[in-house]
């Protein structure tokens, strides 16, 4: 035994026994996270079919009262891990109290995988009013061969198909008001730059698996697994921690991160 804690200190033990692994919660201005994985955060019926669904940070819950409507928890969903299937028709609402509305930026994650449906401009999650650039709902577009933002008349989309594969998009918005810049990273990679102008501030409610405007605009054949909110355009550090921890929660391991992506061959911890 002689000789086995040469080179480590008393301080590094503790380090090492004290990292934990790093979560959302630790985002600057987080203002939900809906956990599809957890069946504690969710309302199920007899059918495992989801009647609410709270996220962990600020008690913000989605509902469906029409049981045919509501999307299916499935504890082994992609990968061992737990999600919240959707297939036509199936969609749930809320209120928008805490979510950033009108000409403030924002940071959105959504990871899941989609089984490629017909429907054009499925809407995963969104929310905010009908106004002209007001409600944000991320979209499953043009049968799949795109991914896009809609902001209530206008529209922006990047050409990266999410049919029958896993992705972890993240949406962002950052700038001062009227003077809006987007960014979408798909998969821990930048794909597409836009700026918006014109936001109107009326407030909504928030959706997930239809457009809120429109809900006959659901998302057909989706898995979800993780949704992210942030009040703030979080920095690229923190977006690199939020794309390691989605692929590693979700059961990917870092197996569609690049080679040269921080969590590409380990989560991110804090300690």
């Amino acid at each position: 035994m002689l000789g086995i804690h040469v080179g480590l200190t008393t301080s590094s033990f503790l380090s090492t026994a004290r990292a934990v692994p790093w979560t959302p919660a630790q985002l600057d201005g987080i203002a939900a996270w809906f956990d599809a994985s957890d069946p504690a955060t969710m309302t199920l019926d007899a059918d495992r079919r989801v009647q609410r669904w709270t996220d962990r940070i600020g008690g913000l819950a989605w509902t469906q009262a029409t049981a045919s409507a509501r999307p299916v928890f499935n504890a082994a969903a992609r990968n061992g891990v737990g999600g919240l299937v959707l297939t036509a028709g199936q969609f749930m609402t809320g209120a928008s109290t805490g979510l950033p509305t009108g000409q403030t930026p924002h940071t959105l994650l959504v990871a899941g995988h989609s089984q490629g449906a017909d429907t054009q401009y499925g809407g995963i999650v969104g929310w905010g009013g009908q106004a002209k650039g007001q409600s944000r709902t991320l979209q499953v577009r043009a049968k799949n061969t795109e991914i896009g933002i809609s902001f209530y008349q206008i529209d922006i989309a990047s050409s990266a198909s999410w049919s029958g594969t896993e992705r972890t998009v993240i949406h962002q918005m950052s700038g001062a008001a009227g003077s809006l810049q987007g960014r979408f990273f798909i998969d821990g990679e930048l794909s597409g730059t836009h700026s918006i102008t014109g936001v109107e501030t009326i407030e909504g409610g928030s959706s997930f698996g239809a457009n809120l405007t429109s809900q006959t605009t659901t998302v057909s054949g989706f898995l979800a697994q993780q949704v992210v909110i942030c009040r703030t355009a979080i920095s690229d550090a923190d977006r690199q921690r939020l794309e390691g921890w989605a692929s590693w929660t979700s059961g990917r391991a870092g197996a569609e991160l690049s080679a040269t992506h921080p969590y590409k061959i380990a989560r991110p911890m804090l300690g």
